[in-house]
């Protein structure tokens, strides 16, 4: 049981290069596949943090890579939207940057032993990321299932929006801020633990 979370994980970084090679491929069958690819990694995100939680385990490998598999999924989402044409590529660049970027401070505060502690308005924007990413994708599962039938018009009509744009560009603000907040964040973190540094070389 120890090392279901970290299990979990590891099949997290796994789908999601595969989910996005299905998505793209524009074929019925393996886009319909990487649907069920995708909500099969979120319920392993869920289900990793619920058992972590319940049994407290929590190892340096969860620790790190458990938020790292999160944003491999919603890059690899991004990335193909962007590929479909459905979402503008600088405004993707900008997201997928981003968690580049925190992903490097997380690095540095790991390293630290500081910790990087998630914002109110990161968990605001992944709530939006995961809704809008779950939207388009059930939207073109629904298209090319035919579950429901719609028109090749319509589908049109529902992704390639105006309000699809807007909502790009809302994450995309979102994403900025708190980019610039994590990197405040560790440029305090640096200068306190230079500080520290220098009180513990006096005493010495």
């Amino acid at each position: 049981m120890n090392y279901l979370p970290n299990i979990l994980t590891i099949i997290r970084l796994i789908l999601a290069p595969i989910f996005f090679i299905l998505l793209i491929s524009k074929e019925t069958n393996l886009v319909i596949v990487s649907y069920f690819i995708y909500v099969f990694g979120a319920i392993t995100d869920y289900l990793d943090g619920l058992i972590a939680r319940k049994y407290n385990i929590i190892t340096p490998f969860g620790s790190f890579f458990d938020p790292l598999a999160d944003k491999f999924l919603t890059s690899f989402a991004f990335l193909a939207f962007a590929n479909l044409g459905i979402l503008n590529i600088w405004l993707v660049a900008i997201v997928v940057f981003r968690d580049i970027f925190t992903t490097i401070m997380r690095i540095y505060r790991f390293d630290s032993k500081s910790g990087l502690i998630t914002s109110k308005t990161a968990k605001w924007k992944t709530f939006f990321q995961m809704i809008f990413i779950f939207y388009i994708l059930t939207i073109i599962f629904i298209y090319y299932s035919e579950i429901i039938h719609i028109s090749i018009a319509n589908y049109h009509k529902l992704l390639y929006s105006i309000y699809i744009d807007l909502s790009m560009v809302f994450i995309t603000i979102l994403s900025i801020w708190t980019m610039l907040d994590y990197g405040v964040s560790t440029l305090v973190s640096i200068k306190s633990s230079k500080k520290k540094d220098n009180i513990t070389s006096k005493k010495n």
